[in-house]
């Protein structure tokens, strides 16, 4: 009895396939004699070629336009604090005096010195005229002169060293000493970064190398600013490719008039490329088996034929298509589990739109 049923259960197993098979939109003759199912519903989209502006994704680090440790030169007493935690500075600002009794004393007395040696060089040149002196001793008078009035120089220069300056226009950062303090060479008084310009560094694959140029747009994003993008060019692009990583180095600079960024900030970079045109299809449209990518073209008599593709880039709801398709040809965009090589298929109206 048991093996009298399974003949039966095979022949309605393989009804319900040619059914299935028929229904799903299979050619004439696929199913039961005599048997036409209806053809499938599909929504197809045009292949439209759109200009699309390449992007490449990096992590950027902020960095000051110039950056300094302000620190002293020499051995001293901190006599006056001219700054306070963040000020603004500008090139130039006296920001500590250090104790110089002891360099401006060196310094007029090599004043002195000059003085007296210039007015006997004086007297003997007036002697000179009437040659009333000898030339060695003229000479040897310009000599003293001229040392006297190096020494004055390297004592100015000295007691400059006293005074610890600015060396451009920025922002200082946290005090380190105060008055009393003693400071030697190496002891760091505070920072200065020039951060109203930054200089983001970040690096991108060799691929990417022939679209890489000064002057092109980079937009970047913080965590610290969620809602705001910056924007900057590109400065300079890297001289070599690193060996190990495969990729170069990038520099641009970006606008900070906010002071918002940071030096040591990371930020999302986006680097905007060249404008270019690219056939573009619903990334719906797209059927994958394995490494290949296959759509379905509809041609003009409402059959569909299997199409392989070469694809590019990914844009939202979109891919690009490289090859395999020309502008203007329809693709089944929803229904392609219904298709396949040669189906017959009904069009679908395309969605209404919103007013």
């Amino acid at each position: 009895m048991k093996k009298a049923a399974i003949p039966v259960l095979l022949a309605v197993l393989a009804g319900v396939y040619y059914y299935f098979s028929a229904i799903n939109g299979g050619p004439a003759g696929s199913g039961p004699a005599g048997y036409e199912g209806p053809p499938p519903v599909v929504l197809t989209g045009e292949a439209r070629l759109e200009t699309v502006t390449d992007s490449i994704e990096a992590l950027g680090t902020v960095r000051a336009r110039e950056a300094v440790a302000i620190t002293a030169n020499v051995t001293a007493k901190v006599e006056k604090v001219g700054f306070d935690d963040n000020d603004r500075v500008e090139r130039g600002a006296v920001l500590v005096e250090l104790d110089d009794a002891i360099p401006l004393a060196n310094l007029r007395e090599a004043e002195v010195v000059m003085r007296e040696d210039q007015r006997l060089l004086a007297h003997y040149q007036a002697l000179d005229k009437r040659n009333a002196v000898s030339r060695t001793v003229l000479d040897e008078q310009r000599a003293k002169a001229a040392a006297s009035e190096a020494r004055v120089a390297a004592a100015r220069a000295e007691l400059a060293e006293y005074t610890i300056r600015a060396p451009f226009d920025g922002v200082l950062g946290t005090r380190q000493v105060s008055p009393g303090s003693l400071v030697s060479p190496g002891t760091v008084i505070t920072t200065l970064d020039a951060i109203d310009t930054l200089r983001v560094d970040f690096t991108v694959p060799e691929r990417w190398l022939s679209d890489l140029e000064p002057g092109q747009t980079i937009r970047a994003t913080s965590v610290a600013y969620p809602d705001r993008v910056f924007e900057g060019k590109v400065a300079s692009v890297g001289s070599r490719v690193d060996p190990v990583t495969r990729a170069v180095a990038i520099h641009a600079r970006m606008e900070n008039p906010e002071l918002l960024l940071k030096p040591g900030m990371l930020l999302s970079i986006e680097l905007v490329g060249r404008a270019r045109p690219a056939l573009l299809v619903s990334e719906k449209a797209l059927v994958l088996e394995g490494a290949e990518r296959y759509v379905y073209r509809v041609n003009g008599d409402n059959t569909v034929a299997r199409q392989k593709v070469s694809t590019g880039r990914r844009l939202p709801g979109q891919v690009e298509i490289r090859a395999g398709l020309e502008p203007g040809d329809r693709v089944v965009v929803e229904g392609t589990q219904k298709v396949r090589d040669g189906t017959v298929v009904q069009l679908a109206p395309a969605p209404e739109t919103g007013a």
